[in-house]
């Protein structure tokens, strides 16, 4: 798998590579047409020519450096900065010296492009082009190693309900075959009878580089990222907790226990892994510079967007949602400081980072380019790994102070205003794409009881379960709210009622199976539920009146049932 996405990777930058070298020809001629208007006095007022020449050439040294063609790239920027001085002087006639610095320049290019063209002929690699390996899919493993005392067939059903693919062991071997593919593993233990297995202990400890008797870390790439440990135990004491901490645990959980409650644990050790991508909008009217940005982004495990045209970029972001605005300063159409103040101006766009990369060093533009709304500056040359690296951890904070804003406290779902907010962008969405959309409201039944006759942590147990359920059954486009109490919302983007009333069925039928526990007790839950489909006329107060009205029908025709919206439902 690695070598074949390695495979790829160096094909699609080979390719951008020499998509870059034929186009320089056809940019050097821009070069000596300039050069001929300014040996002739009649043409020197052709400043119009000489600004889209000096644009290509502060193009030429972005990509130079990011191909790693560091000659060109700096001999482009004189040429640029040259360029740039001349329009400054406005209609002062070029002198013959501006002229002989100029044609020099020229030939040097054309030596330099001849070269490179050579070279790639050859197929040498120019010094700083890198190969960058990416990340196969992620999946969810939960191996049981002896512990399925610990598991009847009904609770193993519940965890495949979560989305986990459950596997009985009685070898590591199966977990270090997992690793070594870049698959997550979640492995249970007994500690009561893993104590006595002095062999496995040392095998798990291999997993982890920089332990004892580890492996090389070539071996196992990851291994103590991808992997996570939970110790179940009959017994709980201070000796038995310190051996689960010494052999790698991460959670230890004293029998007995519920299938939530374990999945509440577990969700909390990959909740970082199951992350959305960071989704990184590039804006640069150069194609070829996007498609060298958007190769580096996407194989550090990004999504990109693109806007090649600066009018664009409020419909993508309207519709993308992007994480990131990574822009060009200098564009024909619209400088990126006017574009970052344009951005800004609009209210739904004041918290999304905007970072320029760009060759300009002049500080005062790169000053001005942050007053009008930029929250950093990279300049090129940038190795793709500080690129990378640098928006993942811009982009990371945002999403935190993002998440407390946005997130109910218990479940982690979105509260109940960025619920109906995704709603109406969702419909608003719809209508553009001619979508359908569905809207469900779900109530816990008789979920007074539950908190009178368990309490109010193990109510809290329960509303975690059906959350969890939730986000593991329904899809990433799919929006789940908490709306309030024991209330939830669901968006179903792209699902006509149909599809949607089954999907809720099924979910519904799934929760009512899970086993719920309090000291001795074992209970079962239900809920009611209403969904309506969504039509392009209908605002947000009209879709959530009708998912309500079903829903109420729901809960007086018996409960523990998924009814959709009619009118029939609406004159009640």
């Amino acid at each position: 798998m690695e070598t074949g996405v390695s495979e790829r990777v160096r094909e699609k930058l080979q390719a951008l590579t020499e998509q870059f070298i034929n186009s320089l020809p056809e940019k050097l001629e821009h070069l000596r047409l300039v050069i001929l208007q300014l040996e002739d006095d009649s043409s020197a007022a052709d400043e119009t020519f000489r600004e889209r020449t000096r644009n290509e050439f502060h193009k030429i040294s972005g990509m130079g450096a990011s191909f790693g063609f560091r000659d060109i790239a700096e001999k482009a920027r004189e040429v640029e900065q040259f360029l740039a001085e001349c329009l400054n002087r406005g209609s002062e006639a070029a002198g013959d010296a501006d002229v002989k610095y100029l044609s020099d320049m020229y030939c040097a290019l054309a030596k330099v492009c001849d070269k490179m063209r050579e070279d790639f002929l050859a197929g040498v690699s120019p010094p700083q082009q890198q190969d960058i390996e990416v990340e196969g899919e992620f999946s969810r493993y939960l191996c049981l190693y002896k512990s399925d005392l610990f598991f009847t067939e009904e609770s193993r059903d519940h965890l495949k309900v979560f989305g986990f693919t459950v596997l009985s062991i009685n070898s590591l071997a199966a977990v270090r075959q997992f690793l070594c593919e870049g698959k997550t593993v979640v492995l249970i233990l007994d500690a009561g009878t893993f104590r006595d297995e002095q062999e496995a202990q040392d095998i798990l400890r291999s997993f982890y580089p920089g332990e004892e008797s580890s492996p090389d870390p070539a071996e196992i790439p990851g291994g103590g990222d991808l992997l996570k440990v939970v110790y179940l135990c009959e017994w709980d004491d201070f000796d038995t907790r310190l051996f689960a901490v010494r052999t790698c645990g991460n959670v230890f959980v004293p029998a007995p226990f519920d299938v939530p409650y374990l999945i509440d644990k577990i969700d909390s050790l990959l909740h970082n892994k199951e992350e959305q991508p960071y989704h990184i909008l590039i804006v640069n009217d150069e194609p070829e510079k996007v498609a060298l940005c958007a190769m580096v982004l996407q194989n550090a495990g990004m999504i990109t967007s693109v806007a090649l045209d600066p009018r664009n970029v409020i419909s993508v972001l309207i519709e993308s949602k992007p994480d990131l605005v990574l822009m060009e300063l200098d564009m024909v159409e619209c400088s990126g400081s006017e574009l970052a103040a344009l951005i800004r101006q609009q209210e739904a766009f004041v918290g999304i980072p905007v970072v320029f990369l760009s060759t300009e060093r002049n500080e005062k533009k790169q000053l001005l380019a942050l007053q009008h709304g930029a929250d950093d500056f990279l300049v090129e040359p940038i190795e793709p790994d500080f690129l990378a690296a640098t928006l993942a951890v811009r982009v990371e904070r945002t999403r935190r102070l993002r998440y407390y804003m946005e997130r109910d406290s218990l479940t982690s779902l979105y509260n109940h205003s960025q619920l109906i907010k995704r709603l109406a962008d969702d419909l608003s969405r719809s209508r553009r794409i001619g979508s359908k959309t569905c809207y469900a409201m779900i109530d816990i039944d008789h979920f007074k009881q539950v908190n009178d006759n368990y309490g109010h942590l193990t109510g809290d147990r329960v509303i975690k379960a059906l959350s969890q359920m939730l986000v593991e059954r329904l899809r990433k486009t799919d929006t789940v709210g908490r709306y309030g109490g024991e209330e939830f919302g669901v968006i179903l983007f792209n699902t006509d009622i149909n599809s949607g009333e089954i999907l809720m069925n099924e979910i519904r039928e799934s929760f009512a199976k899970i086993h719920h526990r309090e000291a001795k007790h074992d209970f079962f839950v239900t809920f009611s539920c209403g969904i309506t489909e969504a039509r392009p006329e209908d605002a947000v107060v009209i879709i959530k009146e009708q998912a309500d009205k079903a829903l109420y029908r729901a809960k007086r025709d018996g409960r523990n049932q998924v009814v959709r919206y009619t009118e029939d439902v609406m004159k009640e």
